[in-house]
């Protein structure tokens, strides 16, 4: 019998078994192995996990009695939380079932954004009795919440729903209830530290406006603002702006002031243009490197602008604090990449009677969003090291580095406020 003759006939003699193998695969999900027959009846089982609940507690990260550093109550949140860690380094929950979404916290309150049903809400964080989702604040049907902010005294809460109908940055006085909408070019917010004004990051650089009446007002140039904020007197105002490849400029001589106290001694002489970006290279490959900033402080009383001196190693600005004395700010330094914090990132402090810069986190170490504690002897930051970010804090004076959170899968952590 020819070859061919051969195969076709074992062919047909084998059909009726592969298609009953087939068909009792089909019918009760049975996996074919290697071995023949020895997955018939066997059925793929697959067993789900439930994701470990939410929870505020951070186990093993109480200090022992006398440890340093000895901080005061602080907010911060975790995957849908508002967690209190309190001076005994014991963890309570204030408040659950947050969306993700733009929030922003007081010492009292959280306002948050739901982005599903486009309501923003204010929820009481200390023990107040509310509704189970908080107060109904506004509704903005298609609207995109772009950035919230809480004065920095009283309680004016700011926020920038971009696509609104009407369009415009609003704000809210929960205690009178007045409300005002203001139209501009934005590009963020800030706390303003007087309770009579908003301020807002615009296209030509900060600039606030007077609740009473709506009143503009420039009050510190810059080109290719991002964000900005100030310290806590006021004083000083720190602005990151658009800025690719190096800062080389140590800082920027004022225009003279004739009256430190008007308006018009704010307007001093803007930060150098940012140098065009080079030409993207003439690939297929998409570019999704993010932009990098450098950091110019404004000082309120001269109108003077200073730009921070970046460390050779580093191309761009991810955040910055300023200590409560006014006297230095903590930067954290990274290099531009794709994503966040990219592959460095560390924090330094930078004292601005000389601009001198001393490096606080540790090299080996992703180390983001610095904040000062209220008596300034200890700097509080997320570690993007590992898979849980947790919350650290180094000591300014003993240089002790503090775990003080462990969220686990849950983390990262994010610092809202001193309690």
């Amino acid at each position: 019998m020819p070859l061919c003759t051969k195969f076709s006939t074992l062919s047909i003699l084998l059909l009726p078994l592969l298609i009953t193998v087939s068909a009792q695969a089909q019918q009760t999900g049975t996996a074919v192995s290697a071995t023949p027959g020895s997955a018939i009846g066997t059925r793929v089982q697959s067993v789900q996990v439930p994701p470990p609940k939410p929870t505020c507690d951070s186990p093993g990260t109480t200090p022992a009695p006398n440890s340093t550093p000895i901080l005061p109550d602080l907010l911060f949140s975790r995957e849908g939380l508002i967690c209190v860690r309190h001076s005994d380094g014991k963890s309570e929950q204030l408040a659950d079932g947050l969306p993700w979404g733009f929030s922003s916290a007081s010492k009292s309150e959280i306002a948050y954004w739901n982005p599903d049903s486009h309501e923003l809400r204010i929820k009481s964080i200390n023990g107040a009795s509310d509704h189970p989702s908080g107060q109904l604040i506004d509704t903005l049907p298609g609207a995109i919440m772009s950035g919230m902010v809480w004065s920095s005294k009283g309680r004016t809460l700011t926020y920038f729903p971009s696509r609104a109908k009407p369009p415009g940055l609003r704000a809210i006085n929960l205690d009178s209830g007045s409300r005002k909408i203001f139209t501009d070019n934005f590009v963020s917010l800030l706390a303003s530290p007087d309770p009579g004004y908003v301020a807002a990051v615009a296209t030509e650089g900060v600039v606030r406006f007077r609740l009473s009446d709506g009143a503009r007002e420039l009050v510190a140039p810059a080109t290719y603002p991002a964000e900005a904020s100030y310290s806590q007197s006021g004083a000083l105002l720190g602005i990151l702006v658009s800025a690719p490849g190096r800062i080389e400029t140590a800082s920027v001589p004022a225009a003279p002031a004739t009256n430190s106290n008007s308006p018009k001694a704010a307007t001093a002489s803007p930060a150098p243009a940012a140098p065009p970006a080079a030409p993207p290279a003439d690939d297929d490959t998409p570019d999704c490197t993010g932009g990098s900033f450098a950091l110019i402080v404004h000082r309120a009383s001269t109108g003077q602008l200073v730009t921070i001196p970046m460390p050779k190693e580093y191309d761009s600005v991810l955040d910055f604090a300023f200590s409560a004395d006014d006297r230095s700010i903590a930067v954290t330094f990274g290099v531009t990449g794709c994503d966040y914090p990219g592959d460095i990132a560390r924090i330094y402090r930078v004292d601005l009677s000389d601009l001198a810069l001393t490096p606080i986190s540790p090299a080996d170490r992703l180390s983001v969003q610095a904040h000062w504690s209220p008596d300034g002897n200890t700097i509080l930051y997320t570690d993007y090291t590992g898979s849980d970010s947790p919350l650290v804090a180094i000591d300014l004076r003993s240089h002790k580095i503090t775990r003080l959170t462990n969220p686990g899968t849950l983390g990262p952590d994010t610092f809202l406020s001193w309690r």
